[in-house]
């Protein structure tokens, strides 16, 4: 438990000098240069703490590809709300249905 601590008190001492002056660094863990997107550069805290570039790699650019993805499809949602027309009707979900297999809803 004592690491546990140890641990703590650096993580703690990193976000205070970053409060304090904007700058993580302090005589307790590796030195880090201000963040960039072309580096990454990124602090990992541990019993011997280190700085890494881009550790998380391969599990970024999924996460990037996924939400690029996810924001192309909200846009277009966004876009054929927009252009089309709008429901205005909203009944119980059983009136709705109803209406949508009668043909009083149209399936867009």
């Amino acid at each position: 438990m004592p690491e546990a601590y140890a641990l703590a008190e650096k993580v703690s001492a990193s976000w205070v000098a970053f409060a304090r002056t904007g700058n993580p660094n302090t005589s307790e863990v590796a030195e880090v240069d201000a963040y960039s997107a072309a580096s990454r550069d990124t602090m990992i805290f541990n019993n011997e703490s280190r700085v890494e570039r881009d550790p998380d790699r391969e599990s970024r650019l999924v996460m990037e590809k996924v939400l690029s993805c996810h924001r192309s499809r909200r846009l277009r949602l966004a876009s054929k709300v927009a252009s089309g027309p709008q429901i205005r009707y909203f009944g119980s979900a059983g009136e709705v249905r109803e209406r949508f297999e009668s043909g009083g809803l149209e399936n867009r």
